[in-house]
């Protein structure tokens, strides 16, 4: 609706507000229950802000809340109506786009629960595909039915739901040895008008997934769209990238013009259609002009004119360039057979009508990606980075002959593999034992999603089938595409603990100093009694913030806040053998707690190189550009910690309260004060700050299933998932990297109610461990003793095992042969006179 000086500020407001894409609704029942949300002052006073600033800022001022100008298309002529009139459109002021940050973010969630998710489709794998993956995690809104192989035509077909409310373009990129390689004999699938520019020499386009989900409450198919590409040779990988609107990593080749399908197709369409008055009646013609191949070859072609100039600097900017452009774009002649439909079905002036408002819903969004965490947790849209990955990597396996004997069995004639991939069997592969007795057996698989773990379990066979060995490599993550290719190898199996109900965990020793050697020392000692931090009486420390471990190199890295006057932060390294030998200290430097999180599982070399996912959380960026950015730490027992780094890993919005690296190379942090968790995808090395990937909240605030509240922990599970621990929900929950849900604890449950007993209970970390058992630390009472602080320990599946009480510690970190590190209250003096934190062992016994 055009905005109107006849209209009540209140009225305009409203109009403003219901104009975002994610509000629009041509459903009357619906329109009324969103307009109510805006307007309901109880639950939101900040939509007075919107109208009295409209009062405040009339359209015939000086500083207007929406400034005329006239619509001007490509020939430089203006654009006009069926008499010759000029048609303008109206641009929301930038005060005005401030003032309605506030209330989108709190009534876009609650529309979004009110409205019924899009319908789960069913898998439905390719005939005669040589293996077949159903149900990947979803991600960023993508569903995921199926992704199949076919052998014989080394062809992949994957199966796609759109579940939000933008369009999506997919693309395919081939890498060889890690790096990006042109597909031999590819044929372009773009129009011809928009071959030019919408593909490079190696990401190629493959097609596009409308969305699944009511647009403006018009039902739209849900079905998925399939894709297929073939893959140029056994030892390529591919990374498919989804590209749209949405929020940081915009790469304008693969987001440009599915942005703009969203923005004339999801955004501009409808309002359209609500000027025209038309409701649910267009809901066919609207989904046929989803359909509509012709639309949207032009709609493809007709974003060139978002390459002839300097590309856009972010998401804002794009969404911007194309407000400010929607008017020239639907009036001029770009885009004819889609004007044709709407003259024809809607009204010949139905675009004219709506010229003034079509830029709207851009400005919006733009608006709101300056808010970047309050854009993620509140729209649809901004929740999703503009460009995501779903990577393919092949991997390369080894059978070798038993160490002990160097040499195949006598009567071995045949090998057979089996390969599987996030616990299910995918592949088989089989063949001759080599003529030659320790050659080694090469077993090659083509691409798999990164990110999962695969696995491969062999036999060597006699003539007659009766097996003469066998042997299982270890699960490993497939690694990303532009990585390099993952290698397995066969290992030994070592018998590990059993844990039962009657296992109790001991005090080992802990750290100590020793002044005479000059040297951090362990010291088998009973379990440390201090408890509490400043300002308790005597407490050493006001905040002991992490303890982490990375096992391949034997480091243990934890920090600290002292708890004099100066209250300054520091963290320092450990070696697990020999303390001294891998110690480094960082100072006294920080004014903000400095996370450490290492690569439990990560490779040693990579460790040692400092080329691992092996960081601590830098606070002092935050005053410059306000992230938190992530840097590395070499873990070779010389390297001191580096505090000058000018590259980082990726960085987050807001300070964690807990932060945990996943071996998949992500990095996981949960904020306790907003009830969220974030995100971020790690990269295959360190980057300038300008490069870095950015934190995304995949999981915000509540009480119900996929929600957390007082997030107070995170830790990685062995199969790809991590848990929460909540404070104020008393329990544990299970996601998958995407922040979905995951059926994990016993009886298919996402969530696990913590036995905590009568009175008060205040959770302190979690760790996993050993065969993913479960570790959770927490106190009982509000003035806590030595006897009130307890260790559970649970099955993976969140059956108690048993409770170890005296662990009187604020941090924990298991590995995995069963043992446990705490971080201690209880003080040292070390080096110079320094005060640290004790740092213990515990292992298990039998109670």
């Amino acid at each position: 609706m055009t905005p109107d000086t006849t209209l009540t500020p209140i009225k305009q407001a409203l109009i403003v507000l219901f104009d975002h894409p994610e509000l629009l609704t041509l459903d009357p029942v619906q329109a009324g229950k969103v307009q109510q949300l805006i307007v309901n002052q109880q639950r939101d006073p900040h939509f007075a802000d919107v109208w009295q600033y409209i009062s405040a800022h009339p359209l015939d001022g000086d500083d207007p809340w929406a400034a005329e100008l006239p619509i001007t298309l490509a020939d430089g002529k203006p654009a006009t109506d069926q008499d010759g009139n000029t048609l303008y459109q109206w641009n929301l002021s930038p005060g005005m786009c401030g003032v309605i940050q506030q209330p989108l973010a709190t009534v876009l969630p609650l529309v979004r629960a009110m409205r019924a998710a899009a319908p789960v489709v069913a898998a439905t794998p390719v005939e005669g595909a040589t293996w077949t993956l159903t149900q990947l995690p979803a991600r960023f809104g993508v569903r995921i039915p199926a992704l199949s192989f076919d052998a014989s035509a080394s062809t992949y077909t994957i199966q796609a739901q759109n579940t939000y409310l933008r369009h999506l373009a997919v693309y395919v990129e081939f890498f060889t040895g890690g790096q990006p390689t042109p597909p031999p004999g590819w044929t372009s699938r773009l129009p011809a008008a928009a071959q030019g520019f919408l593909e490079s020499a190696t990401v190629k386009y493959l097609g596009v997934l409308p969305p699944t989900i009511s647009v403006a409450g018009m039902a739209v198919p849900a079905g998925a769209t399939s894709l297929s590409f073939a893959l140029p040779g056994p030892a390529y990988g591919a990374r498919l990238l989804f590209g749209g609107p949405g929020f940081g990593n915009l790469q304008l080749l693969v987001d440009a013009a599915a942005t703009l399908l969203t923005a004339v197709l999801d955004c501009a369409v409808p309002v359209i259609l609500d000027g025209a008055a038309v409701g649910l009646s267009k809901s066919a013609w609207f989904s046929g002009v989803l359909a509509d191949a012709t639309i949207q070859a032009e709609v493809l072609a007709a974003s060139q004119f978002l390459f002839t100039g300097p590309p856009p600097a972010d998401s804002a900017t794009l969404l911007q360039t194309l407000s400010v452009n929607m008017g020239a774009l639907l009036l001029g002649d770009a885009l004819p057979t889609l004007q044709a439909s709407i003259a024809k079905n809607i009204g010949a002036t139905a675009i004219a009508n709506a010229a003034p408002v079509l830029g709207w819903a851009e400005t919006e969004l733009a608006a709101q990606a300056s808010q970047p965490l309050q854009a993620q947790l509140s729209s649809m849209t901004l929740s999703s980075p503009a460009t995501f990955t779903l990577d393919l990597a092949p991997l390369a396996g080894t059978l070798l002959p038993d160490p002990r004997h160097g040499m195949w069995p006598d009567l071995a004639v045949t090998y057979q593999a089996t390969v599987t991939y996030a616990g299910a069997s995918l592949a088989q592969a089989s063949g001759p034992i080599p003529a030659v007795a320790n050659t080694p057996i090469a077993i090659a698989i083509p691409g798999l999603p990164a990110g999962g773990q695969v696995a491969v379990t062999t036999s060597v066979q006699s003539a007659n089938g009766s097996s003469y060995g066998e042997a299982q490599t270890p699960a490993a993550f497939v690694p990303p595409a532009d990585q390099a290719p993952l290698a397995l190898t066969l290992l030994l199996d070592e018998r590990t603990v059993s844990f039962t109900s009657a296992t109790q965990y001991q005090h080992k020793q802990k750290l100590s100093y020793d002044p005479a050697a000059k040297a951090h020392v362990w010291q088998v000692s009973a379990a440390p009694t201090t408890v509490g931090l400043a300002p308790a009486p005597g407490a050493a420390f006001r905040d002991l913030v992490s303890i982490t471990l990375q096992e391949a190199s034997g480091d243990v890295g934890y920090a600290w806040q002292e708890g004099g006057q100066a209250a300054q932060y520091a963290m320092q390294n450990i070696g697990v053998i020999a303390p001294e030998a891998r110690l480094k200290f960082s100072g006294m430097v920080f004014a903000q707690p400095p996370f450490l999180a290492y690569d439990r599982s990560g490779a040693v070399a990579a460790a040692a190189a400092g080329a691992g996912w092996n960081v601590y959380l830098d606070p002092t960026t935050y005053a410059a550009d306000k992230l938190y950015h992530l840097r590395g730490v070499a873990l070779d027992g010389q390297t001191p910690f580096n505090l000058s780094q000018t590259t980082s890993w990726g960085a987050f919005y807001s300070q964690p309260a807990r932060l945990t690296i996943h071996p998949a190379g992500r990095a996981i942090a949960c904020l306790q004060t907003q009830d969220a968790v974030q995100i971020v995808t790690l990269p295959g090395a360190a980057a300038p700050l300008a490069q870095v990937p950015l934190a995304t909240v995949i999981v915000g605030p509540g009480a119900g299933v996929g929600m957390v509240s007082g997030p107070v922990a995170v830790a990685p599970t062995a199969a790809g998932y991590f848990l929460v621990l909540e404070q104020d929900n008393a329990r544990l929950q299970a996601f998958d990297a995407y922040g979905n849900s995951v059926p994990y604890f016993a009886g298919s449950s996402p969530v696990l109610a913590l036995d905590s007993g009568p009175g008060l209970v205040q959770y302190l970390d979690l760790a996993i461990g050993l065969n993913d058992a479960l570790y959770v630390l927490s106190y009982q009472g509000s003035n806590p003793q030595a006897a009130d602080y307890r260790l559970d320990l649970y099955q993976a599946d969140g059956t108690l095992l048993s409770r170890t009480t005296g662990v009187a510690a604020a941090r924990l970190v298991a590995d995995s042969w069963g043992r446990v590190y705490t971080l201690n209250y209880e003080a040292l003096q070390g080096p110079g006179g320094r005060i640290e934190p004790s740092i213990s062992q515990w292992i298990p016994a039998s109670g």
